[in-house]
């Protein structure tokens, strides 16, 4: 729990500026009166101000840092569900009920603040009444914005960046990402020398957390977060408190590192933040650098097994593009691609990817479904849509997937070619060495429940989320049956928008009414007159799909019933590929249904950007089957 600081000179004028935004027009007696009563409280990171159902008898003001509200479902499962700036008052229902707190609150970074007792403050009350009137209104507006009816201001983000060794190239990294950062926003830079000169006092940076200095600094640089859209902590390439005090003063860590170096943690990881001590550690991404002429990320599972990181991302050491990328991710400006399955109708993405890249709309994290999970690995694995088109045509040959029918015990193909195909286009790699992150989506019978892979090998995932349930045989993996992601999301638009802190593309190749004019055949449907009809010239021939694409369609549409839903609150554009035409299994139309898609794309997208060709401001494209 904090501990209590009797001494508030440090903060008189931060409560001076916050108690009149807070209870409206003071009196200098009031102003005077509630100060008096308030007592200094730090948090440390990770630490709680309050437990979730302990007894409401106080209240706080935040002065700096950062603080999260946190509380348990009925399964006794934590969620975040706010956050408290500096500035704002957190625990305020204590003042006006007995109940329990409903959530539990702990500092992201190190935090000051002032707590008021519930009976000092009713005794406030009682001396000045006209301030009862304010504390009703504050808890009223602040009940009206937890609801959502006012609009949340863009927060300033505190970040730490921490290289992982005295040899990293930090400079070749973070140079070009500040100017990319500070192109758009207001940032400020700080590493020690820099914050000695800013405060007026050579060594000030090196102090440790219980000088008196340290709160002086914390108020310095909560004053900046009003005048800033970043403040970047460069932390020292060593364990000094320079480097404590970058993490423990931020809202994420980006831990830096050489790619080609030791994957064990650092002597700063170690001391400062996966020391076993902190409950709720800080966010934390990795980047790993490479050289500029790397071709494919290998190894990463050793720098992932012993840190837990949010993110990791991989920078080739003087790519622009890939600067740019990590400068969306940190500043919440990050475009996500869902593909959808439909079996071969899923080759349409291809030509909406190369639409996508022609507009200038930048592809930062990617993931899919059965069709789509194998192109978005294409994708991320670093083809291009030239690339992705040709493999397409080598692995999905006509026939090749029909070749290995087997006695239909478990299914009616053994999935030999498949599995060979997918394992021929990316051999062992895994999907953590991929460049772009990237996600797919498989059924598991198993448990029934949907399955999402960001780890292991990419083939395997693949063939995980495209096994046709009664075509090919369930894939296994940790002793679990996995089939097609179809049948639980077959366009993971909401999947993405977890992973993604910015704009949701979902591209979709299933349409809602499909499989139409079929021949009514009677009570029952022989195979083998299916057969004669198709083989006599004379016989007028039976529409109905085969059983490939029946299985398909049966797989997708539990998924298609909730698109709706999806669609409309987690993406930001939205393109349904009109490729009705084509078969599920049409693998030999690959080349004209690519072309499709990348001409219905071009369109749509050049309607959707308008003369602007931005893509910041724009709204939701919904199609006309979803009005």
């Amino acid at each position: 729990m904090p501990h209590e600081e009797n001494g508030l000179l440090d903060h008189h004028n931060q409560l001076l500026k916050i108690l009149p935004k807070l209870f409206g027009k003071l009196s200098s007696d009031e102003l005077e009166a509630i100060i008096g009563w308030a007592d200094g409280v730090h948090i440390k990171q990770g630490e709680e101000l309050f437990r979730q159902d302990e007894a409401g008898d106080s209240f706080y003001i935040l002065l700096s840092g950062s603080l999260s509200a946190a509380a348990k479902d009925r399964n006794g499962v934590q969620h975040i569900v706010g956050g408290i700036k500096a500035g704002e008052i957190v625990g305020e229902m204590a003042l006006l009920s007995d109940e329990k707190r409903s959530a539990a609150v702990f500092a992201n970074r190190d935090s000051y603040a002032v707590k008021f007792s519930k009976a000092e403050f009713s005794a406030l009350l009682k001396k000045y009444p006209g301030l009862m009137m304010r504390v009703t209104k504050l808890i009223v507006d602040r009940l009206r914005v937890s609801i959502g009816s006012e609009e949340e201001e863009e927060e300033c983000t505190v970040m730490a960046v921490v290289p992982l060794s005295p040899d990293t190239r930090l400079r070749e990294f973070l140079d070009p990402l500040l100017k990319e950062l500070s192109a758009g926003d207001s940032l400020l830079h700080l590493n020690s020398k820099k914050l000695d000169s800013r405060m007026g006092t050579p060594g000030i940076a090196q102090c440790h957390g219980e000088h008196p200095d340290s709160m002086r600094i914390s108020a310095w640089v909560t004053r900046q977060e009003t005048k800033h859209r970043f403040i970047i902590y460069e932390a020292d390439p060593k364990a000094s408190n320079w480097t404590k005090r970058c993490i423990s003063q931020s809202d994420q860590v980006l831990l830096v590192g050489n790619a080609w170096d030791n994957p064990g943690l650092s002597e700063i990881e170690s001391k400062f933040i996966y020391t076993g001590k902190n409950k709720n550690p800080t966010r934390q991404r990795l980047v790993l650098l490479h050289p500029g002429d790397s071709k494919l990320p290998t190894g990463t599972d050793r720098w992932l097994k012993t840190r837990k990181v949010e993110m990791h991302f991989h920078t080739r050491l003087g790519s622009y593009k890939d600067i740019r990328r990590m400068s969306r991710m940190l500043s919440g400006k990050t475009v996500g691609i869902a593909l959808g399955g439909g079996g071969a109708r899923g080759f349409s993405q291809v030509g909406a990817i190369r639409a996508l890249e022609e507009a200038g709309i930048p592809i930062d994290l990617i993931g899919g479904t059965s069709m789509g999970a194998f192109i978005a690995a294409g994708y991320a694995y670093g083809w291009d849509p030239a690339a992705l088109e040709q493999v397409i045509k080598k692995t999905f040959k006509k026939g090749a997937l029909l070749r290995d029918v087997t006695l239909p015990m478990v299914s009616l193909s053994s999935g030999r070619a498949l599995t060979r195909g997918i394992k021929k286009c990316f051999g062992d790699t895994k999907i953590e060495d991929l460049w772009l992150p990237y996600f797919c989506v498989s059924s598991n019978i198993t448990h029934a429940e949907k399955e999402v892979h960001r780890r292991g090998y990419l083939w395997q995932a693949i063939r995980a989320s495209g096994g046709l349930q009664g075509f090919f045989p369930p894939f296994v993996l940790d002793g679990d049956l996995h089939v097609d992601g179809a049948m639980f999301a077959n366009l993971p638009v909401d999947i993405m928008k977890i992973f993604c802190k910015g704009r949701v593309i979902g591209i979709d190749v299933s349409p809602p009414v499909d499989l139409g004019e079929n021949t009514s055949y009677g009570d029952s449907l022989s195979g083998w007159r299916i057969l004669w009809k198709k083989l006599n010239p004379f016989a007028k021939p039976i529409r109905m799909p085969g059983i490939g694409t029946i299985l398909q369609r049966a797989g997708e549409i539990s998924s298609i019933a909730h698109h709706k839903d999806v669609i409309e609150s987690k993406t930001d554009f939205y393109l349904s590929m009109p490729v009705e035409e084509y078969g599920l299994l049409d693998f030999k139309s690959a080349s004209k249904i690519i072309a499709a898609g990348y001409e219905h794309a071009k369109k749509e997208i050049d309607k959707f950007l308008g003369g602007d060709r931005s893509l910041e401001s724009k709204q939701i494209y919904v199609p006309w089957w979803l009005k």
